[in-house]
């Protein structure tokens, strides 16, 4: 890469001393093609790497008669998905939507839909005794539901399934929908993980992207979860319009103060579902090598305050376990519940259709699946290299493989991935948590390119 371009980066931003600027040279430096800055592209699931193999029905028809061979003492983890938000964000690529006119006929129903479907569920084989290790509930923003309804959700969720001591309750939120009210309805359902989309805490960013609390009501608010003995962990996001380095850098500085045990750093994604607000910001035209450059510090100065990489772009402190966003790591399966939902029984894949066509399947006695697929051998080979990079370290044994070798070896010597001193494990470097998605897809490409030229 031009050392120019980062010369001048450099001189344009003054750093914390916690940074390591001469790493992140290191890794600018080590950079070429394949790997270019401006192509990148997040982790893509299975489904979206290849079709779905069997239809909805068919899916679940599989899934009515392998689930209940699985082992029955094996932990899962339950991930809910809830699409209502109080207002659209025009920034956000998500799948959520705002319920304008007859919002709590809506939410009722989908409850609703959503106890229909968990029913479904707890009747294959032994499903329901197998423990729980985490309910996790995204979004859309859960809390829209309400007090009432969210409880009566989560009690359904407690009848039909294992959840017991040591199952982690976690949900996602925006500091808007953490109302005293709500806040005690968290803490009365057992509630103890929470993950705030803070995305900016300069204000007149926050005023473009149209998120309603001012920066003081957010730390405010967050302090009061952490006070309350929560373990919480936010989404930051670079690449907004106005936003500065300095102000991200003091953002993790100020979420650091209060106790925020985890941050998750996400580039704004370009999708259908935002470009309207990229144009009208012309975000388009931004060089990505400074959104490639601002992920580097951002990660580098949350290592250097005692984080530690659990997910590519996730960093946690000391009591930020994450179970969700793990369980790959622990061999569990995930039971997905709720519109567009995908969640993973063995190497059996499957997602949920969207809202409307949910809302008229799940009545019928199916859980509105759109389509599912089987790992093919390959991906199953490479199965736990896969989860090794997206959980940021990958251990030697997993590279040994000769037909690994050769990426392996490209990969360290671009910086991508680097040894680890301590044990001789290879740690993904910031261009590699940039570069994790391309990585895949190129070990995945180049796996079942030998294995067709050898038969």
């Amino acid at each position: 890469m031009e050392p120019e371009f980062l010369d001048e980066f450099l001189a344009n931003h003054s750093l914390p001393a916690e940074v390591e600027i001469e790493r992140i040279r290191r890794e600018w430096l080590a950079l070429r093609p394949p790997y270019d800055l401006t192509a990148r592209h997040l982790p893509l699931p299975i489904w979206a790497r290849r079709p779905f193999t069997e239809s909805g029905t068919e899916a679940w028809h599989h899934l009515t008669h392998e689930v209940p061979a699985l082992d029955p003492v094996l932990p899962l983890c339950i991930y809910v998905h809830i699409p209502f938000c109080a207002d659209r964000c025009e920034f956000c690529d998500c799948y959520s939507f705002r319920l304008l006119s007859h919002q709590q006929a809506h939410i009722e129903q989908y409850v609703d839909l959503l106890g229909q479907e968990i029913q479904l569920w707890s009747r294959l084989g032994t499903l329901s005794q197998r423990p729980v290790s985490t309910v996790h509930f995204g979004g859309g923003t859960p809390t829209c539901l309400g007090p009432e309804p969210f409880a009566r959700l989560v009690q359904l969720l407690r009848n039909h399934f294992a959840a017991g001591s040591t199952t982690e309750w976690a949900l996602e939120s925006t500091v808007s929908e953490l109302s005293p009210e709500m806040m005690a309805c968290l803490d009365g359902l057992g509630f103890s993980r929470l993950h705030v989309g803070v995305q900016s805490l300069e204000d007149p960013v926050r005023s473009i992207i149209r998120r309603r609390a001012p920066a003081r009501v957010v730390l405010e608010r967050i302090r009061e979860a952490v006070e309350r003995g929560w373990i919480v962990s936010v989404d930051l996001i670079y690449g907004l319009p106005g936003q500065t380095l300095s102000g991200l850098l003091e953002d993790i500085r100020s979420l650091v103060t209060i106790g925020v045990d985890g941050f998750s750093l996400y580039e704004l994604q370009v999708s259908d579902r935002n470009r309207r607000f990229i144009q009208r910001h012309r975000l388009e035209e931004r060089d990505r090598r400074h959104n490639y450059l601002w992920a580097q510090v951002a990660a580098h100065y949350l290592l250097a305050l005692g984080y530690r990489k659990t997910l590519f772009n996730h960093f946690a402190g000391v009591q930020d376990t994450n179970l969700y966003f793990t369980f790959p790591e622990r061999g569990e399966d995930c039971l997905a519940l709720g519109t567009i939902a995908d969640g993973v029984f063995g190497d059996y894949h499957y997602q949920h259709v969207e809202y409307a066509a949910y809302s008229r399947q799940v009545p019928t006695g199916v859980p509105g699946l759109g389509g599912g697929l089987r790992r093919n051998a390959v991906e199953n080979r490479m199965q736990p290299l896969v989860t090794a990079l997206m959980a940021g370290r990958v251990p030697r044994r997993l590279v040994a493989d000769p037909i690994i070798h050769p990426l392996s070896q490209r990969w360290q010597e671009t910086q991508l991935l680097i040894p680890d001193p301590s044990n001789g494990d290879l740690l993904l470097t910031g261009s590699g948590s940039w570069f994790v998605g391309h990585m895949i897809s190129e070990l995945m490409h180049h796996v079942e390119a030998l294995e067709q030229e050898t038969g």
